[in-house]
């Protein structure tokens, strides 16, 4: 197989990256067969292995004043006779391995990494960003392209995303350590981070993004961050990145008021900026801030203890999540039942699940809670990995 590749590197890093090459094998971990993608370019000849920066030091040590692979390097004042045995034993080594042929080395590698899912996601993490500095600006732009492809690819998000660590995980790890940077758009890092349980490495590019914006940050990028950290109750950050993207006065009384738990002033800021957008009086929102202005007004009413208000809201727009939140505070329970409905066996949240208990409870049908309690505890299972910072994510 590996002799049916192109022999050159920016060619197999392109195909790395093509839809086409990964969809077929998308059932495994695609890492280590990138590895040898790139690794097989090594055994294409009997080349030996090449030296190192340690072992031209240790020949320095040995040597002083003679030019190694590395460079001279200034051992003037190190005394020799209490170096030179400890550093023999190492350089004999180093020896052997010099007379070892690449493929050797390489195929001693592959064994370890296609047994490890960690040792192949680590690997490539700090491999990448020497392969992106050796590519051409022409394969770097082909991948910054491709790759937005495949976070929407259904066969990845089927397989890939039930992997730990995946290779989306990989990716990302790898694009986080390169410069130039890699340039991904927002919306594909906010994707990746919900499908592939990729937040804290969305959030450090998004935040490398935001900082090489400054002083004029782009909403695109701010308005993303600050959703990443909203999903992981960074209420602080979220505060701070949703009033620098805010264009209205009003917008960021509203979060300073939220911060300090001072809700009902913030529900009356909100409900007059309202009024005044419908009358005309404030021109020119954004469809973003317009959003905004809805979630932290059906906040306030929560945390106000305002169901009656939210119920009726929720009829009105034909909000059954809303619904079914407020219908239970109410003890409003053919409403609930009714608004279940909505939400089939599949059902992404866990919220409808434990609901469904609840109807059960008040119809007396002890016997039938047992699955939809497994059913949401596995659910939110499945979200406390996704947001979770693993060591190896790192």
């Amino acid at each position: 197989m590996n002799e049916e590749l192109p022999k050159d590197l920016d060619k197999r890093l392109t195909l790395i990256f093509s839809t086409e090459t990964v969809e077929p094998i998308a059932t495994s971990n695609f890492i280590p067969i990138a590895l040898d993608y790139i690794f097989g370019l090594s055994i294409l000849n009997d080349a030996p292995l090449q030296g190192t920066t340690l072992s031209s030091h240790l020949l320095a040590l040995l040597h002083p004043g003679e030019r190694h692979s590395r460079g001279r390097h200034n051992t003037s004042k190190i005394d020799r006779t209490k170096v030179t045995p400890l550093v023999e034993a190492d350089l004999e080594q180093i020896n052997k391995l010099a007379a070892l042929p690449a493929k050797d080395f390489v195929f001693a590698l592959q064994g370890i990494y296609h047994n490890d899912q960690k040792v192949a996601h680590k690997l490539w993490a700090s491999l990448f960003p020497s392969l992106w500095a050796a590519a051409s600006d022409e394969t770097r732009k082909s991948i910054e392209e491709s790759f937005p492809n495949m976070p929407q690819n259904p066969t990845f998000l089927k397989y890939f995303s039930k992997l730990y660590p995946n290779p989306m995980q990989s990716f990302l790890l790898g694009f986080s350590r390169c410069q130039p940077a890699v340039k991904i758009a927002p919306q594909v890092l906010t994707a990746l981070s919900r499908g592939f349980n990729c937040y804290h490495l969305a959030i450090r590019m998004l935040e490398d993004q935001l900082a090489a914006s400054l002083p004029s940050p782009k909403s695109a990028v701010l308005m993303n961050l600050s959703a990443l950290y909203r999903a992981l109750n960074e209420e602080d950050f979220y505060t701070s990145t949703a009033a620098m993207n805010s264009t209205l006065p009003d917008t960021r009384a509203v979060l300073a008021l939220e911060q300090m738990n001072m809700w009902h002033k913030a529900q009356r800021v909100l409900t007059q900026a309202q009024r005044e957008y419908e009358k005309g009086l404030i021109p020119r929102v954004p469809t973003a801030e317009l959003d905004l202005w809805q979630q932290h007004w059906e906040e306030s009413c929560k945390k106000l203890n305002q169901w009656e208000v939210l119920c009726e809201f929720a009829k009105a727009n034909s909000r059954y999540d809303l619904i079914l939140q407020a219908s239970w505070r109410l003890s409003e329970w053919d409403l609930l039942k009714e608004s279940l409905k909505h939400f089939g066996p599949n059902a992404e949240s866990a919220a409808p699940k434990f609901l469904q208990n609840t109807g059960l409870l008040a119809e007396r049908r002890v016997l039938d809670m047992d699955q939809p309690l497994k059913n949401a505890g596995s659910i939110l299972v499945n979200q406390l990995s996704s947001t979770v910072l693993l060591d190896y994510l790192c």
